[in-house]
């Protein structure tokens, strides 16, 4: 302990435990018998008493402490400058009176676990008073922790709009990514708060974000509702001016072992709406394939590998998809690593596409040969 020579042990715990059970009178009354000597003695955790006092939240004591002279911006052995002690325990009295005596608003805690700033501190504590406080004194809205999280995107992922407007009146920037490249429109996207969503499309968030690297490789806003069939906020993404046929990349776990589609191949949202979508059939799906098309999404768009939209249904057994796809004028003659619709669908032989296809006049019913299945068609193609 880095004790003050004119103090001794007893006075040194009895002042640290009046400023940690908030008795200031027993505070001054110490400080004025000892005329102020040892006011920055420090703990084993190297906290002095204004640390103390400020991480339980005692502004009385903590005001009595920089009367005295105690040093504002003293850290202890972990950096954390008793401003960032009170914001990391959501004392807002305590840390608006810190402020009030010159706190530097911006100090970073570089020694912590996880260094940041008092404003991220608070954010991290879900001390949204806090948070709030500090914002409206000036806090860097862009700062950033270890993982690159803003505290826009911590307001974000808990959901809280008023500290989410407040950044953003004081320029909180939209497209700073995290480093899983997710950004705050994604994380909005992915709880389904349409609110969120239409509160960063207002402030000129761009709805045609993608991932680059790691969780969200090729992830887009649009996507990602169609993914989790979250029609409403597909269509507001839709109508502040998301693109239905930007090409993006899915992600290994999407693929299947022994099945045609899988590969890492550009495709767009529409034919990725097919694909993802296999375990969670329903008429949801079709509105989502109807609602891109109708934004412009090309009903024939293909991936690297040759895939189309109706080809995608017919490979899942989605008559549903190939009658809508057809609605809206889908090649259904096109060829798919050197067969045609007609070879593919007696390679598949269900009867459903047997009989929408020969409603359409494309062939007659498919007879199901084992002879002519050949099964490496459903190997990756190289």
């Amino acid at each position: 302990m880095k004790f003050h020579e004119d103090l001794i042990d007893g006075q040194f715990y009895q002042l640290t435990s009046a400023a940690r059970r908030g008795d200031a009178a027993v505070v001054k009354m110490l400080l004025d018998r000892s005329q102020s000597k040892g006011i920055e003695a420090r703990d084993p955790d190297d906290r002095t008493i204004l640390g103390v006092a400020a991480k339980w939240g005692h502004a009385i004591s903590v005001a009595v402490l920089l009367d005295f002279g105690a040093d504002i911006e003293a850290t202890d052995r972990w950096d954390c400058t008793a401003l960032w002690v009170a914001a990391r325990y959501g004392h807002t009295q305590t840390a608006a009176l810190l402020l009030d005596r010159g706190a530097n608003i911006e100090t970073k805690t570089a020694r912590h676990p996880l260094p940041s700033s008092p404003l991220l501190a608070a954010m991290r504590g879900r001390h949204y008073d806090t948070a709030l406080l500090l914002v409206q004194r000036g806090a860097d809205p862009n700062t950033f922790d270890l993982y690159h999280q803003t505290p826009l995107y911590l307001a974000v992922r808990n959901q809280n709009q008023a500290l989410i407007k407040a950044l953003l009146d004081r320029g909180a920037d939209l497209h700073l990514r995290t480093r899983s490249q997710s950004y705050p429109l994604f994380c909005a996207v992915i709880q389904n708060n349409i609110t969120m969503v239409h509160i960063l499309l207002e402030a000129k968030g761009s709805p045609n974000l993608i991932g680059s690297s790691g969780y969200y490789k090729g992830q887009m806003p649009i996507v990602i509702a169609m993914h989790k069939g979250y029609t409403a906020i597909a269509t507001l993404l839709l109508e502040y001016g998301a693109y239905p046929g930007r090409a993006w990349k899915p992600r290994d776990h999407y693929s299947w072992r022994w099945n045609p589609l899988q590969g890492w191949s550009a495709r767009s949202p529409l034919l990725m709406t097919v694909i993802l979508h296999i375990p969670r059939k329903g008429p949801w799906m079709e509105q989502m394939a109807t609602m891109l098309i109708e934004n412009g999404a090309d009903s024939n768009s293909i991936d690297d590998d040759g895939n189309t939209p109706f080809f995608c249904a017919m490979i899942t057994r989605n008559v549903a998809m190939m009658q809508l796809l057809c609605k809206f004028g889908a090649d259904v003659y096109g060829i798919r690593n050197g067969r045609t619709v007609l070879e593919w669908a007696r390679i598949i032989a269900d009867p459903a596409i047997d009989a929408f296809l020969g409603e359409k006049g494309i062939h007659e019913k498919c007879t199901n040969d084992p002879d002519d299945i050949n099964h490496d068609v459903w190997k990756p193609s190289p």
